[in-house]
């Protein structure tokens, strides 16, 4: 198989992966005859490029599942990616929002510590963890709690979601990713 053939052949079948993420990703769909017309466009593009014989037909049989595996793998990426956008962020401002509603306030240091350990916002309750709750979390919940954003607005300015569990170190900030770090299990 000549040079130009193989390099015409990875380009097409590029062009074929592109076509089966679109595809896959946009229609939900995998369409057995798209499979056969990326095969098609692949030892067509060899052929046409001087490409002759089974090596070359077996190369372009290769490309041809690396380009459909390739454009699988891109629009599952898209999936999760999307699927993540309109499943999980929307799930995150309902949670927070409860969780606004059911902020007790900073007077009563007990009703705080229990709401920070029942709403997965520190481990113990501890001191130290009081205070950063009342640092980094109270402006939130009491804004959310009277302001009430829709989940639009909310989007906006979205906080970290991600909780704290057991065995790990959380900074979880309404306007910052949120970083953790585990530790080891006794």
């Amino acid at each position: 198989m000549k040079p130009k053939a193989y390099i015409g052949a990875i380009l097409a079948a590029a062009v074929g992966a592109g076509l089966w993420a679109a595809v896959s990703h946009f229609l939900s769909l995998e369409i057995g005859w798209l499979a056969w017309g990326i095969g098609a466009m692949v030892g067509g593009v060899a052929f046409a490029l001087g490409g002759r014989g089974p090596v070359s037909g077996g190369t372009a049989a290769i490309l041809t599942i690396a380009a459909m595996l390739g454009g699988k793998s891109i629009a599952l990426d898209a999936g999760i990616e999307k699927g993540l956008a309109e499943r999980i962020i929307p799930d995150d401002h309902r949670e927070l929002m409860t969780d606004a509603d059911a902020y007790p306030g900073s007077e009563d240091r007990e009703a705080l510590r229990k709401f920070i350990v029942d709403h997965s916002f520190g481990d113990t309750g501890s001191d130290e963890e009081i205070e950063e709750f009342l640092e980094v979390w109270e402006p939130s919940l009491v804004l959310w709690k009277t302001e009430k954003p829709s989940y639009e607005s909310w989007r906006d300015g979205r906080p970290s979601s991600t909780r704290r569990s057991a065995g790990s170190s959380c900074s979880r900030t309404p306007s910052a990713s949120t970083t953790c770090s585990s530790s080891p299990s006794a």
